[in-house]
């Protein structure tokens, strides 16, 4: 018999919590004094750079990537957070659920991705 894997934990609690972690990330404390200046002291040159957001959830990382001139492809497992992606970053990035676990057959193999 063939049974699909069970749906990861993490997978329940993003279902239950998406919504709410999209309208808070920007002004969280942690979000917003320690996440976010880190991650930005670390972000180089992305102009005409075509980026891979492995792990996107609702699109914060895409879009600051796209405002600074870089392609992006955002990825994340749970649906709901690939919904907010999408609804965030419009038409502006490729925006796909997928496991990270797996190949990420839907990119093209001749791309460079950054």
């Amino acid at each position: 018999m063939n049974q699909s894997p069970p749906k990861p934990i993490a997978q329940q609690a993003y279902d239950l919590l998406a919504e709410r972690y999209a309208e808070q990330v920007l002004t969280k404390p942690h979000n917003a004094y320690y996440e976010h200046p880190a991650m930005l002291s670390l972000l180089l040159d992305v102009r005409g750079k075509c980026v891979l957001d492995a792990g996107c959830g609702p699109g914060i990382y895409s879009e600051l990537l796209l405002d600074r001139g870089a392609e992006v492809v955002a990825v994340d497992a749970n649906p709901k957070m690939v919904r907010l992606a999408q609804q965030r970053l419009q038409d502006r990035a490729q925006v796909f659920q997928a496991d990270l676990g797996q190949p990420l057959t839907f990119l093209p193999t001749n791309r460079s991705i950054s």
